[in-house]
């Protein structure tokens, strides 16, 4: 099974996905609107918050969710 990693808003914390390597998503939260992207590697995931082009946090997320 391949390793996928769950993805939080970075501005409320609501669950918004998991996601396996080579994903590029682009999606609103559902609980604040903010507009998010999230590129997914095999290591970890970088998010950006698409109105500002900002990075949503200064490091890339590497803890993978937990599946089964």
């Amino acid at each position: 099974m391949s390793t996928r990693f769950r993805a939080d808003c970075p501005i409320c914390g609501s669950k918004l996905m998991k996601a396996a390597p080579a994903s590029n998503i682009e999606l609103d939260c559902p609980k604040c609107k903010s507009q998010l992207q999230i590129v997914v590697s095999e290591t970890g995931y970088q998010m950006t918050l698409l109105n500002t082009g900002i990075p949503a946090d200064a490091k890339t997320r590497r803890s993978p969710a937990h599946t089964g």
